[in-house]
């Protein structure tokens, strides 16, 4: 063997050592295939035939028991020495992954279609004729898998180089191994970065091994991108058992960065639209984890952007690209920096949701049901889309006018304040215009299931407390078509159809306040339902600011004018929601009164439509209210309106005021001081 036999093989165990090996606590995974060659050897011409070359050297002439005894004596060597650093097999062990990548391209996952495969790259590196190589590979492969099995324990041994991905075959226990690591393909572990986002796995983790495969074989129903080798393993209940370890190992490892198969971050480019100044911009939406800047031909200029990680921001403003007009819209763009990418898919339909992030509408990928939202259509689907508007949504829509002088977004209808509440109208409607629904005018699939709408209470506190009478709906993932699923709501199971809709869970059963345990695919997910919202303390030093009556701002303690939006001698008014269906509401007032209020009715409109009026209804109250006390047969309900200590003294109160405050002495909340000083000065202390 000469010198530069020996150094071919060693560049290729280093080429393989730093594209697979030097990742600690994530997972190793040697998918070597065409492409990942010609990335880790772009010089060569044909890197496949020049591997299989260096190892046919490195090996020497095949003996009956082994074909490739240089390398085996190279393994011993190193297995008697105390094992230090990786064994010297890596290229022999690239070469047989890279023939399980050939075999999967037509779907035939037979022994004897591996040694084919292998026998053709030894042979087109003149290792000889396929047939004698193929013979040899079936009857000496077993000290191919020993190496496999001694590379598996290495790693376990050795974290810092990255976790094992190494399986073996329940049947092919042989080429098994080799077949673990072509299973997941360098571009397949890129796009399973932008489904780990869709799992909202940095805040909610990974899913259960059932959920998971569940959710991911939904994921891979519609087009996206993946591998035809990946889908078809995904679906094979046998290599499924091989691929799953090593996709959770890639999901518990993610660094939370969508990536593309070339090793760019992923950032995508959105759209705002803002009524009010009338304008339209574009931001990055993703996070922006280094400073760089990105490149790129837009609308027919080159642009140059510089991007800035935006410490608490959800979204990075893209200065410098040209305004959102249509033709942009219509043709998407891409800008490109050594680290990012940043790409605007090109889009017929967009649609908008209101986000505070931007201060106004940001684009979406497809339709949110049951939100109201912004659609814009370019010209040639804009009469489809105002037929489908008139079918199948709400009434309530209006299109936007726009000034030919200054569109908003030109060569395209926009309509505001629509919003599709009804899956098979919406489904029946688009029937006659196809390209509505292909362009993104059916719901936005959702990768996992998860709670959506609602009226969430004690924000800063927790993200799945709600209010009563305000549970969220829940929101299912469904693939290119919709299927049947079982969810079990506080131990009841029952059947729906996943159609992108979410059900509404409060309408399914009456639910009490407490905790509520909903099971789908494999997955619990838990909300708390609460009568109140606990609202978090007033921020250190609120209220320490004021106007004096000279026009002073200070924070001494001399007579204050106005403190915020507090005016002395004014008594605003503020909105106050009661429970519906009490037998009686007080309203009491910090000089001790005591105001029977009635129920108001729902709104017109809501009788209307038929529709479930709200649990609440609102009073309007001066901030001299103090307390809102319900009853419901003989039990009150007392809720704190504000924080104002009594302003009567004990004594004042007539008959009938003393009267109405007896009734309420043993029904407050007794652990709060401030109630209990006003039943002391109402005269009626329990």
């Amino acid at each position: 063997m000469t010198d530069a036999t020996c150094d071919r093989y060693a560049w290729w165990s280093a080429a393989f050592t730093r594209a697979y090996f030097s990742q600690p606590g994530r997972p190793c995974v040697m998918s070597v295939d065409d492409a990942d060659l010609a990335r880790l050897a772009p010089e060569v011409d044909a890197p496949a035939t020049d591997l299989a070359r260096s190892v046919l050297l490195t090996a020497g002439t095949p003996t009956p028991g082994d074909h490739f005894p240089g390398v085996s004596r190279a393994f011993d060597r190193w297995e008697a020495s105390g094992r230090d650093g990786l064994p010297p097999v890596l290229p022999l062990l690239g070469l047989s992954v890279l023939a399980a990548s050939h075999m999967q391209q037509d779907g035939n996952y037979a022994s004897t279609n591996y040694y084919i495969r292998l026998a053709e790259l030894l042979s087109e590196a003149g290792g000889g004729p396929v047939e004698p190589i193929r013979d040899s590979l079936r009857a000496t492969f077993g000290s191919v898998a020993e190496m496999w099995r001694s590379l598996d324990q290495h790693l376990h041994l050795h974290p810092e180089l990255g976790s094992s991905t190494i399986r073996d075959h329940p049947h092919l226990t042989r080429i098994g191994f080799p077949l673990s690591q072509a299973l997941v393909r360098r571009s397949d572990r890129a796009r399973l970065t932008r489904f780990f986002s869709k799992l909202e796995i940095e805040s909610r983790g990974v899913p259960g091994h059932v959920a998971l495969l569940s959710y991911l074989r939904i994921w891979v129903s519609r087009p996206r991108g993946f591998g035809e080798p990946f889908v078809r393993a995904l679906g094979d209940d046998v290599l499924c058992k091989m691929l799953m370890p090593v996709i959770i190992g890639l999901a518990h490892s993610w660094d939370g960065t969508v990536a593309t198969p070339d090793g760019h971050q992923e950032l995508t480019a959105r759209v705002t639209l803002d009524f009010d100044e009338w304008r339209s911009s574009w931001v990055v939406e993703g996070k922006v984890t280094r400073s760089e800047v990105v490149a790129g031909t837009v609308a027919g200029h080159s642009v140059d952007v510089h991007l800035e990680p935006q410490p608490g921001r959800t979204y990075a403003d893209l200065a410098g690209v040209p305004a959102a007009h249509g033709a942009l819209c219509r043709s998407g763009f891409e800008l490109r920096g050594q680290h990012s990418v940043v790409r605007a898919r090109a889009a017929r339909v967009i649609c908008f949701t209101e986000d505070p992030g931007v201060g106004g509408w940001l684009s979406r990928d497809a339709m949110s049901p049951y939100e109201e939202q912004v659609i814009a259509a370019s010209a040639e689907l804009g009469h489809g889309l105002r037929v489908v508007l008139q079918a199948a949504a709400d009434p309530g829509w209006r299109e936007v006018r726009q000034d030919p002088a200054s569109p908003l977004l030109a060569g395209y209808s926009i309509y505001r304040k629509v919003r599709f509440a009804d899956p098979e109208r919406l489904d029946a409607a688009l029937e006659g215009f196809p390209a509505l629904g292909v362009a993104g005018l059916r719901p936005e699939p959702t990768a996992r299931a998860r709670f959506i709408n609602g009226l969430r209470a004690a924000r800063e506190l927790s993200r799945d407390h709600y209010l009563a009478g305000c549970a969220p709906d829940l929101l299912l993932p469904v693939g290119a078509e919709s299927r049947a699923v079982t969810v079990t709501l506080d131990g009841f199971s029952q059947q729906f159809r996943a159609s992108g809709f979410p059900l509404e869970l409060r309408r399914l059963t009456d639910l009490e306040t407490g905790p509520h345990a909903v099971a789908v695919e494999g997955e619990t997910l838990t909300f708390h339902l609460v009568d109140d919202d606990p609202g978090p303390d007033p921020a250190e030093g609120t209220a320490t600011l004021h106007w004096t009556d000279s026009g002073v701002l200070t924070s001494r303690a001399d007579a204050s004018l106005a403190c915020g939006a507090d005016v002395v001698g004014v008594d605003l008014v503020r909105p106050v929601l009661a429970r519906r269906g009490a037998d009686e509401t007080l309203v009491i007032f910090s000089d001790g009164r005591c105001e029977a209020t009635a129920e108001t009715g729902p709104p017109a409109f809501l009788r209307e439509e038929a529709l479930q009026p709200s649990p609440y209804f609102e009073i309007d109250l001066p901030h001299s209210a103090a307390w809102l006390a319900q009853r419901r047969g003989e039990r009150w309900t007392v809720t704190a309106l504000s924080c104002d200590p009594p302003t009567f003294a004990p004594g004042t109160l007539g008959t009938d005021g003393r009267q109405a405050w007896s009734r309420l002495v043993a029904n407050g909340p007794e652990d709060d001081d401030r109630w209990m000083s006003y039943l002391a000065a109402a005269g009626v202390e329990s």
